[in-house]
């Protein structure tokens, strides 16, 4: 279980309709389904139990300010419907998260939305949140399965591009955060491999990082990262060339330790090598770890 302050995004396909009443164009669709999973979101996947909006529909829907709305692409500035005046419906049923939103036919916006949505340029829902509650469990395949049970509702949205965020660093940072929890790990430097596993299952990287053997990591660009499980350093390969930590955490190039097969010789300067200075390592090691840094801080800040 965990409260989660950052918002996230969820996508479903293929549910968004619309019928005209009067002037106005009333769209209507599904922005969730319950007891279905996601696709791989980055190590995990996810499901949505029943009556994990039932809520915040109800708290938000007593709101004249924090009420819930209906956009265009999740864009504030592209509103359709809203629940405060009575032109947003939103419930669960059966099936999931219900939206029904009676946007103004007078606005330009809504008269384009109409077209894209009759065309079938946009017929899918989404939905932002943020979670109260959630939990772990295990699928029968043995990946980590992430449960929705509580969230708090801000917006159901029509949008363009549905692709659920596994490549998002800051949606798995998010899920991540509670992962960590639910296992008892406070260590960030899991949250780095973790992230840095792509979509490898998180329990089996968990498993190795628990073991304390390290963990190596690669880029596409084939430089690698070697990270022992109290987060330090290893050592780093750039360019075909090892540099491994001394005792003081100061990087060193290590000779005879060339990952570049075509360079047959073991002597750096023999073999015409630039050794980086300190800086230019210290600046290259840290943009291998950029694409961690604000998973990893973002995971020391998380509220206990």
């Amino acid at each position: 279980m965990s409260t989660i302050t950052t918002l996230e995004r969820r996508y479903i396909p293929g549910l968004l309709e619309l019928r005209t009443s009067g002037n106005d164009i009333v769209f209507t669709g599904h922005a969730a389904k319950f007891g279905t999973l996601s696709s791989n979101l980055g190590g995990f996947v996810e499901t949505i139990e029943p009556g994990a909006f039932a809520d915040t529909i109800r708290q938000k829907g007593e709101s004249d300010l924090n009420d819930i709305r209906a956009l265009k692409n999740h864009d504030p500035n592209l509103i359709i419907a809203r629940q405060a005046n009575g032109t947003l419906e939103v419930v669960e049923d059966d099936t999931g998260l219900y939206w029904e939103g009676t946007g103004d036919g007078r606005k330009n916006s809504i008269q384009e939305l109409g077209v894209d949505v009759e065309r079938g340029d946009i017929n899918q829902g989404s939905f932002g949140f943020r979670t109260i509650e959630d939990s772990w469990s295990v699928t029968e395949q043995g990946f980590p399965l992430r449960t929705l049970i509580k969230v708090e509702l801000y917006d159901v949205s029509a949008v363009t591009f549905p692709a659920y965020p596994d490549t998002s660093a800051q949606v798995r940072g998010i899920a991540l955060r509670s992962f960590l929890t639910h296992h008892g790990v406070e260590n960030p430097a899991a949250a780095e491999l973790l992230v840095a596993g792509g979509k490898r299952n998180w329990l089996t990287i968990l498993d190795e990082f628990r073991a304390g053997g390290g963990v190596t990591c690669r880029n596409d660009v084939g430089e690698h990262l070697d990270i022992s499980p109290d987060g330090t350093v290893n050592s780093v390969t750039i360019d075909g060339q090892v540099y491994r930590a001394d005792d003081n955490g100061l990087l060193a190039p290590v000779a005879g330790d060339n990952d570049d097969e075509t360079n047959e010789s073991d002597d750096l300067e023999g073999a015409g090598a630039t050794t980086p200075s300190t800086e230019e390592l210290r600046t290259r090691l840290a943009a291998m770890r950029s694409g961690w840094a604000d998973l990893e801080r973002e995971f020391e800040d998380a509220p206990a």
